[in-house]
């Protein structure tokens, strides 16, 4: 009989048979997997080089190091809650990047996807975005009327409500980076992107891409100067992985939800408590040049209010770096 070759779904399939993190024999694995030791073999490698903390212990087999909870469909749409758990909802073991996915479907929203890894993930300005394995990569879909002053606002609402999702589980000392950061002691502990289809003036959809670290040791290289934080490092008692991305993910859903009637309220009440940048002094790169003051943070548009030595100034995009006190 021809031994079966492997199939889309192995790898998938080898990382779940070794998410309690005991050790498999190969032949064990390759009787689970209907595939021969040598494609066992093949398919640990292809594991590893995706990022996978796979290892092999001679006379034990195969071993993944401190797993983390893979998603799961039920355990998302559970910490959805109520509102949300009927939304389309798709999970996927790797994708180029779940905003471009997203995108290419077309779909109006609500609408979401998940995926354990991108290849290709993007932040602001079609940077890099790493994604490697053990974070959480998410993209919601939402359709709106009208937004005649462009989706970056909506990033702010985003980073707002995450953060406020994660103090209510105990990470007291989160907070907000404008324009699109949340953070933790300095330390960058999720990133979104709004990307925008159709016309502002008139029935278009925005594609939110959120990037969440689960643990700061997954993180890829960092520019220097950069610091990485975890949600699993950070809250007392970090729920399992897929409930908790089921919540980030009901609060990106509500500040969607909220965009743009709620948008000026919260930025005037909710913002300044959580603001990381309020008083700091800051460099400020900007298209053609570089900007440097104080941040006095953020008014109703979403604008940061900078003191330069020439004055008040307002700005609307922008990288931020905060210089040493």
């Amino acid at each position: 009989m021809a031994e079966a070759s492997p199939g889309p779904g192995t790898r998938d399939r080898l990382l779940r048979l070794l998410a309690d993190g005991a050790p498999r024999s190969g032949e064990r694995l390759a009787e689970d997997l209907g595939i021969s030791r040598a494609a066992v073999w093949k398919q640990v490698h292809q594991l590893q080089a995706a990022g996978y903390p796979v290892s092999a212990e001679v006379g034990q087999g195969y071993r993944w190091d401190r797993p983390w909870p893979l998603h799961e469909a039920d355990a998302l749409r559970a910490g959805l809650g109520e509102s949300w758990a009927g939304i389309p909802l798709t999970v996927l073991p790797e994708v180029d990047s779940t905003n471009r996915w997203l995108r290419a479907r077309g779909s109006g929203g609500p609408e979401m996807v998940i995926a354990e890894r991108q290849t290709g993930g993007r932040g602001r300005l079609d940077r890099g975005w790493a994604s490697p394995p053990g974070g959480i990569y998410l993209s919601v879909a939402w359709s709106f009327e009208a937004l005649e002053s462009g989706p970056a606002g909506l990033g702010l609402l985003v980073s707002l409500h995450l953060a406020e999702t994660l103090r209510a589980l105990g990470a007291t000392r989160v907070g907000v980076k404008w324009p699109n950061d949340v953070m933790h002691e300095g330390a960058k502990l999720a990133g979104i992107l709004c990307e925008l289809s159709g016309d502002p003036m008139g029935r278009c959809t925005v594609v939110v891409g959120t990037g969440i670290n689960w643990r700061a040791d997954l993180v890829g290289p960092l520019e220097p100067g950069r610091e990485a934080a975890g949600v699993a490092d950070i809250l007392p008692a970090p729920p399992p992985r897929p409930g908790l991305a089921g919540q980030l993910a009901a609060a990106v859903l509500e500040a969607c939800q909220a965009y743009p009637d709620g948008f000026a309220p919260a930025l005037r009440e909710r913002w300044p408590a959580l603001d990381t940048l309020a008083g700091r002094r800051i460099t400020l790169q900007l298209a053609n040049r570089i900007v440097t003051g104080e941040v006095q943070g953020v008014d109703e548009t979403g604008a940061l209010i900078l003191r330069t030595a020439q004055g008040l100034e307002r700005h609307l995009s922008g990288d931020t770096r905060v210089l040493p006190s």
